[in-house]
């Protein structure tokens, strides 16, 4: 592949990631915690907002020379991403939603944060995309079109089917 072309691989798959580590924020911002009870967002929040702060503060950043892993850096990425997906996963039962419908809501609301961290990521290099670009090219051009393919068609079929109701 071209180096333009492994840039905009790079670019579009680190964007995807930061939008998997953003997409809980646009839940919150939605107001879809208000479906309910304060004690949930007490308990949810503090993990997520500290899991994405993390995140967000290793990956925005601005690339260094490579060196070593921590360990610990690496159970702290780890653990931020527990509770990203733990908040995915609660948050996403709002309204009732059941199977296909509740995975949508997420698909959708992913490429969504996806598309608004794309400017950031192409204008800005970053650590995550230093990081991605260490991955093999093949492995990072599949990763981007399995993830773009399958999440679009969830939330496709998410945006066009009917409300299903638990019956």
């Amino acid at each position: 592949m071209s180096a333009r072309l492994d840039r905009v691989v790079c670019v579009a798959l680190s964007a995807g990631i930061l939008g998997l580590v953003t997409s809980p924020l646009l839940f919150v911002f939605s107001g879809m915690l208000f479906a309910f009870s304060p004690s949930f967002s007490l308990v949810t929040l503090p993990p997520l907002l500290l899991g994405v702060g993390y995140l967000l503060r290793r990956f925005v950043s601005r690339p260094r020379e490579p060196r070593p892993r921590r360990p610990a850096a690496l159970v702290f990425e780890a653990l931020s991403f527990l509770a990203i997906g733990a908040f995915l996963f609660l948050i996403s039962r709002v309204n009732l939603t059941v199977g296909l419908e509740r995975l949508g809501i997420v698909c959708t609301l992913f490429l969504v944060a996806w598309a608004v961290c794309l400017p950031v990521v192409s204008l800005r290099r970053t650590a995550l995309e230093q990081r991605v670009a260490l991955l093999p090219k093949p492995v990072a051009l599949a990763s981007l079109v399995l993830t773009l393919a399958a999440t679009s068609l969830i939330a496709l079929e998410y945006l066009t089917a009917p409300a299903a109701f638990i019956g």
